[in-house]
């Protein structure tokens, strides 16, 4: 019934007062003014392109919100990165579109988004990829696909085989809990790669240990897969240097070229062009991985629970917000719910240290004299766990990149 214009008329008049007035905060040293504005507005390309004024429809002439790439230089060369989309070309367009409609595909846009009305916001700028859909539910599902299907029909291993690995292999930590399921197969043999995002992601890592054996060594196709795992590592860092940008954007040109040498049959699709666009996007906004939906979904799943079990259809947005403060309140002392250095631990036991290894005893000497220590599986500090199995890297000093407890 309503356009993003009306629904968000009462946060952009809240935003207007914050980017000219600001908030007057009182401290024991005096009054200070803090002012600010939207920085990205984060959601899946359906979502990015219908608050930005985009058209949603990707088969149309021009898919892409970051550029001016055509739906023709997309299928013969995705890696293309085609004139960047700029302010004021963006205002143009736009305008040029409001009078004639008929040119909405011709720009790829169809009207002026209400978040352009902020004084330091613009969507050509502000919208950035969403690796989860992108990659995770994307990318990442075709390829693997088209590789594991590839291997089945030239007997390296078969899709029962690769189901058993999948099911017996010794998961640890977050990967236990986000194991792949197992692949569906058709009469006709080949397997179809329908997981969760979390899931896809573990399955692309693990797939080399899964069935890598049984490939031939130097196999093109399956150097495809190991090009995109790659440029995952890249894409998916928390952290990255700026020169390793530049490591990143050759990592994903070259799996992008040989994805269509390896697979010409196919079809592209927007979200793999979108990856050309990672390393500029990542200089701007950092880490892409801290700015994917999978935070929000994940909040937003606690709410459809909730939704499902009270079937409340009277006031469903006051029932939610209760029920969401009330369960703020469970999650431990409350004078520690922003404490970053908080601990705990699982599985408390005891071992005697004359057992210990040498090179654990050295790690612990603050407390070698003593004959018995306790133990724990797990320890989560600073909102990290480390459990019992897992490696945790050390730095890169020579051969030793990482111990094992």
């Amino acid at each position: 019934m309503y356009s993003f214009s009306e629904i968000l008329q009462p946060l952009m008049f809240d935003l207007r007062i914050l980017e000219n007035e600001g908030l007057l905060v009182s401290r024991s040293d005096g009054n200070h003014w803090f002012r600010g504005t939207v920085a990205v507005v984060i959601g899946d390309n359906l979502g990015s392109h219908a608050i930005g004024g985009f058209l949603e429809s990707f088969n149309s002439y021009r898919v892409c919100r970051f550029c001016m790439i055509t739906k023709s230089q997309l299928h013969s060369n995705p890696v293309t990165l085609a004139c960047s989309r700029t302010k004021t070309g963006h205002n143009e367009q736009v305008s040029i579109v409001l009078q004639y409609q008929s040119l909405a595909t011709t720009y790829g846009v169809k009207s002026c988004s209400v978040l352009n009305q902020l004084k330091y916001f613009h969507v050509v700028s502000g919208l950035p990829s969403d690796i989860a859909h992108d990659l995770f539910e994307g990318v990442f599902c075709d390829v693997v696909q088209c590789v594991i299907n590839y291997c089945i029909e030239n007997s390296f291993f078969t899709a029962e085989y690769l189901n058993q690995r999948i099911g017996h292999f010794p998961y640890l930590g977050s990967d236990k809990v986000n194991k792949p399921s197992a692949l569906s197969i058709s009469p006709g043999g080949k397997v179809s790669v329908k997981q969760e995002a979390a899931q896809m992601w573990c399955l692309l890592r693990l797939l080399p240990l899964l069935v890598g054996h049984r490939v031939p060594v130097e196999n093109s196709k399956w150097e495809v897969l190991l090009k995109l795992l790659d440029s995952s590592h890249y894409i998916c860092a928390p952290s990255i240097y700026r020169h390793e940008v530049a490591i990143m954007e050759e990592c994903i040109t070259d799996f992008i070229n040989s994805f269509q040498v390896e697979f010409p049959d196919q079809a592209v699709k927007p979200k793999l062009h979108y990856m050309s666009h990672y390393p500029q996007q990542t200089l701007q906004f950092g880490p892409l991985v801290h700015c994917w939906t999978l935070w929000f979904e994940g909040k937003h799943s606690y709410f459809k629970s909730i939704n499902r079990i009270t079937k409340n259809k009277v006031n469903i947005c006051k029932t939610l917000a209760h029920r969401h403060q009330m369960h703020q309140l469970t999650k431990g002392p409350f004078t520690n719910y922003l404490d970053a250095n908080k601990m705990e631990h699982q599985e408390t036991y005891t071992l005697n240290m004359s057992e210990m290894p040498s090179e654990v005893k050295e790690c612990l000497h603050t407390v070698k004299h003593m004959e018995h220590i306790l133990a724990v599986k797990s320890v989560t500090y600073d909102g990290i766990t480390y459990s019992s199995g897992l490696c945790v890297t050390l730095g890169e000093n020579g051969d030793l990149l990482s111990r094992v407890y």
